[in-house]
């Protein structure tokens, strides 16, 4: 009686396998990020935390993302990847970013959101000397709050730029 429950437990533990998804290993226990945002061009690392030794498997949708692509993988195995997004992309993309451990249904995914580069739009008029000036310049796009500064060198004499505003002025 032992003996034949021993086999139909044996038996049972060798068709379900140990692990999720039928990977007898511990397999893919997490991403070092889940959901990232990042603005086109921009790179970001995601480590696989793993059980065991297993092998990992990144991927990226190949379709779907528009005439720049969906970025680039900077490697498809191993525990750690860099994914670098497209450049030059006119409207937010979403996609994917998928672990797995292969041949089997164990794998985590992390959403990646890629914003379009950020913009300066406003024209800087001729000025003349002796005569009030003023030009509005305004940013968009972008992941999060955009700021303005000066980037480098000065502005001609008796003009100022307030960076919270976006004017020129004097």
């Amino acid at each position: 009686m032992i003996a034949a429950l021993m086999l139909v437990l044996g038996v049972t533990l060798g068709l379900s396998g140990c692990g999720s998804g039928g990977y007898a290993g511990g397999g893919i226990v997490s991403l070092s990020k889940s959901a990232i945002v990042l603005d086109a061009g921009q790179s970001v690392t995601v480590t696989a935390s793993i059980a065991d030794s297993a092998q990992v498997a990144w991927s990226l949708p190949q379709s779907g993302c528009g005439s720049q692509g969906c970025g680039t993988l900077s490697t498809s195995t191993g525990s750690t990847v860099t994914y670098t997004a497209p450049s030059g992309i006119a409207s937010q993309v979403k996609l994917t970013l998928t672990a797995a451990v292969p041949n089997t249904k164990d794998q985590q995914t992390a959403s990646i959101t890629i914003n379009p580069d950020p913009q300066i739009q406003g024209t800087t008029p001729s000025g003349t000397v002796g005569t009030p000036y003023s030009a509005t310049l305004t940013a968009s796009g972008g992941t999060g709050a955009l700021t303005m500064s000066l980037a480098s060198g000065s502005l001609p004499t008796g003009l100022k730029f307030d960076a919270s505003t976006g004017v020129i002025s004097g």
